[in-house]
């Protein structure tokens, strides 16, 4: 069957029509025409898989990496990097227009990545046995399957050669058990962890490991139930310093093991210093889901004050730590759920901050904004979908400003969108 693809999906495939239902095509793109294979109805819309470029798209490229189209990792790797962009864009603006009725001008330009590879910041990857040796690699697509990957052209370079002097310590004392490894870069210094049950590593291995370049600390941690799941529970510092120190838009941090931070510090400045920019002397900002609270610390340094609120413990405790670092003193930091904090707040709050869960805001989030005097949100969102379904329900009293994606995964169908709403006047 032969279909012309007429459009991109919020996961990266093309979109083409069949029996007026849309056929979601792995790996086509826009103004191509494919042949297509295994096509399974699937109640609402169709799937299926390229079998034949009969038309190609000028924007299609050749793909440098072995393993593209068996990990799912970068759905866009075979489209020019440009061209990706202007179709993060488009998702964006199909978004606002199917679940919010939004006029599909007011979406920026997507900001662009100025490297498109090496750029992840932290690795996580499980490890299994083969050939009596052990391997790191990635889960091929809605699999349980391995994956051997020698070297992933989205992780720092750093990073990935600490993995394979890791492996090759592992591998010189034989050693069982470990399920998975988990490496993080913010500057030079690299922090990492071991996945396993009841890791055991001798003493040699502990001083070959520790002789790393660039290894500053390496933890230990079970391994979790949930297939993919890293860093749960209490972990236990096999060697070196508890924080990775780095310095971030000015910031001194010290950055515990658990705590997540972005994982493209390049776009993460850019993204915070567009969130930040919307901010002006004078206003108290509330910022929902803090997390470490960075954004919370750059905040600060322009508004009147800000309450920051995270419901995860060490979270908050590295946020208090940053805060008392820098010498930041208009911002407090309070452990507990964001709409329930908020709430207690919301009557004193010109300006809320909020970068939810892809899940988007729930009803009580919604409820307590609605109810709220707040005069401006600085939404950021990593699902589009969500996003636009939220501005939905806050345009019943807020205007849409401005909307701006940014592409904090370049290759992959991700994108990250900031959005500026004010209240109806």
């Amino acid at each position: 069957m032969k279909l012309e693809v007429k459009k991109i999906g919020i996961n990266g495939e093309g979109i083409a029509y069949f029996k007026r239902k849309p056929v979601f095509i792995k790996a086509a793109i826009p103004q191509e025409i494919v042949e297509v294979k295994n096509i399974k109805d699937m109640g609402r819309y169709f799937t299926a898989e390229i079998s034949q470029i009969i038309k190609r798209s000028r924007y299609r490229k050749e793909v440098e990496c072995p393993y593209y189209g068996r990990c799912g990792a970068c759905q866009m790797l075979h489209i020019d990097y440009k061209e990706q962009c202007r179709y993060k864009k488009a998702i964006v603006k199909e978004s606002l227009l199917k679940y919010a009725s939004v006029d599909s001008d007011i979406v920026s330009d997507t900001i662009a990545c100025d490297e498109i590879f090496a750029y992840r910041n932290s690795l996580k990857m499980p490890i299994c046995e083969k050939r009596g040796k052990l391997i790191t690699g990635l889960y091929a697509t809605d699999s349980n399957h391995l994956i051997e990957v020698d070297r992933c052209l989205m992780h720092d370079a750093k990073i990935d050669r600490v993995r394979k002097n890791i492996l090759n310590v592992l591998n010189k004392y034989h050693l069982k058990g470990i399920e998975g490894i988990y490496l993080r870069t913010l500057g030079e210094e690299i922090q990492g962890a071991l996945i396993g049950k009841d890791v055991f590593l001798p003493k040699m291995c502990l001083c070959d490991l520790e002789k790393i370049e660039g290894l500053v600390s390496l933890y230990s941690f079970a391994k979790h139930k949930k297939p993919g799941e890293f860093l749960r529970g209490e972990g236990k510092l096999l060697f070196g310093r508890k924080t990775l120190e780095f310095i971030f838009m000015g910031l001194k941090i010290d950055l515990s093991i658990k705590s997540f931070f972005q994982l493209n510090t390049h776009q993460a400045e850019k993204l915070y210093a567009l969130a930040t920019s919307f901010i002006k002397e004078g206003d108290i900002v509330f910022e929902g889901y803090c997390g470490i609270g960075i954004m919370s610390s750059l905040v600060a340094k322009k508004a009147k004050k800000v309450i920051a609120s995270e419901i995860v413990k060490d979270a908050i405790a590295d946020a208090k730590k940053i805060a008392l670092k820098n010498d930041i003193r208009n911002v407090r930091f309070i452990c507990g759920d964001s709409p329930s904090v908020f709430k207690d707040y919301k009557d004193d709050i010109s300006v809320l901050l909020i970068d939810p869960p892809r899940s988007g805001l729930d009803e009580k989030m919604l409820w307590a904004i609605l109810s709220s005097k707040v005069e401006r949100i600085i939404y950021i969102s990593c699902n589009s979908s969500t996003l636009a379904k939220d501005i939905g329900v806050l345009r019943s009293q807020y205007d849409l400003r401005k909307v701006i994606p940014l592409d904090m995964f370049a290759n992959s169908a991700h994108v990250e969108t900031v959005a500026l709403l004010s209240r109806k006047s």
